[in-house]
């Protein structure tokens, strides 16, 4: 269970020493209509059941904010917007926990000429300490060209969830083109390689195999020893959880076992939604989500989360409390 300390669920303690001086935004540089923006949180744990946030600031437009809740990203300015080039670090101290999220939907949008909008973002999680990633959606407006680098280090024993919700344009829009990309390291050794195309002119990629149709891309990777289970240990807790009434996403439900699990509600392309659970080599998991509308991707975690409960209880909790705060 969260036991109360920075960023650690809903019911949090206040960050328990004063904000440092350079928690404001400041001006960030310029090149012509393009911003260059970086933003910096690094939070300690003193030793003495608190965590210290040591390090909170940013330029335009990534404004972190400390909250009761943890650091929230306030959108300072417009954007992304094409040509941005911005850049955020956060460094989780060895026993320390941090929860990272925004206030509001960021927009990616296009600039002058086709240029592309970057978001890089670097993680470092010592050993015993957690971080939570969990940001609104990001919605690729039309003619936007957006990429995303996540790069995470997780030290022995750290824990993560980190969220990426894709929305691709605005309701009756024809989305411009995201590209994600995720690398996470484990102890030195690589956990997940996972790049997303989403909106580009690729068949192969837009078609029935991959994405069918799908507007919106949820993702949710949790590392925790919680899914350092031995084979077939998600059919146990999916029996036990039908057994106590755990109300299925459709139909019989899905069928869980080893390896990929997937799940369709069996509406051709265009329905309400797709997912997976992809177990990773470690104590990792990557639950995926494919669908029409980001309501329709909260609907899908929180049905998992349901079903997750019997089994892994502190990953259910954490994406059941997600879903409540985006609705």
């Amino acid at each position: 269970m969260d036991d109360g300390r920075v960023g650690a669920g809903q019911a949090l303690s206040p960050i328990n020493l004063p904000v440092c001086p350079t928690a404001a935004p400041v001006p960030s540089s310029t090149s012509g209509a393009s911003m260059n923006g970086r933003a910096h949180i690094v939070v300690e744990h003193t030793g003495e059941g608190a965590d210290r946030l040591v390090e909170c600031w940013g330029e335009a437009p990534l404004a972190p904010r400390p909250t009761s809740r943890g650091v929230f990203l306030v959108g300072g300015a417009a954007g992304p917007l094409g040509g941005d080039n911005l850049s955020c670090k956060v460094s989780v101290g060895s026993g320390a926990r941090l929860r990272v999220g925004s206030v509001a939907a960021s927009y990616a949008r296009p600039g002058v000429g086709a240029e592309r909008s970057i978001l890089r973002v670097e993680a470092r999680v010592e050993q015993g300490a957690t971080l939570h990633w969990v940001p609104q959606p990001l919605v690729a407006l039309g003619g936007c060209r957006h990429r995303s680098e996540v790069t995470i280090d997780l030290a022995p024993g750290a824990e993560l969830m980190w969220i990426d919700v894709v929305v691709m344009g605005r309701q009756g829009e024809v989305g411009g083109e995201a590209v994600i990309r995720r690398r996470v390291d484990l102890a030195g050794r690589p956990l997940s390689r996972q790049e997303l195309r989403l909106g580009t002119s690729s068949r192969a990629i837009q078609g029935p195999a991959v994405f069918g149709g799908a507007r919106v891309m949820g993702s949710c990777l949790v590392v925790n020893l919680e899914w350092d289970r031995p084979r077939g240990w998600m059919a146990d807790a999916h029996g036990l959880a039908m057994q106590r009434g755990s109300r299925p996403v459709s139909g019989n439900g899905p069928v869980l076992g080893d390896g990929i699990l997937s799940h369709s509600d069996g509406k051709p392309s265009g329905g309400s939604q797709r997912y997976g659970i992809v177990p990773l080599a470690g104590p990792a998991v990557d639950l995926v989500v494919l669908a029409q509308s980001v309501g329709d991707v909260l609907v899908a975690w929180e049905q998992l989360a349901a079903q997750l409960a019997y089994g892994a209880p502190r990953t259910a909790d954490q994406l059941a409390r997600y879903v409540a705060e985006l609705r």
